[in-house]
């Protein structure tokens, strides 16, 4: 092995279900910061998909300190919709 993980070594070392781990692949996979790679087993059977970064640990560190604060700000915006929505 690469020592590059695997889906299943992920999902093992993260105490996730496989549905659960997909999930997440998908969307690290959306977003560009993984990309999936076939590699060649030893033996028989088919190949194994090893993960790697797409980018720097850093920049995908930035991006969701980004979504968050976007989150963050939108929050009281929806509490006067809310706030509204009661008094009338």
């Amino acid at each position: 092995m690469s020592g590059r993980p695997r889906p299943r070594d992920i999902e093992r070392g993260s105490n996730l279900r496989q549905p659960e781990a997909s999930l997440i692949f998908k969307e690290l996979d959306e977003q560009g910061w993984i990309s999936e790679r076939d590699q060649e087993n030893s033996g028989p059977g088919r190949k194994t998909k090893v993960l790697y970064l797409a980018r720097l640990l850093a920049e995908i560190v930035t991006d969701i300190g980004a979504r968050q604060q976007k989150k963050a700000d939108n929050i009281p915006g929806l509490v006067r919709k809310m706030a509204d929505t009661i008094h009338r």
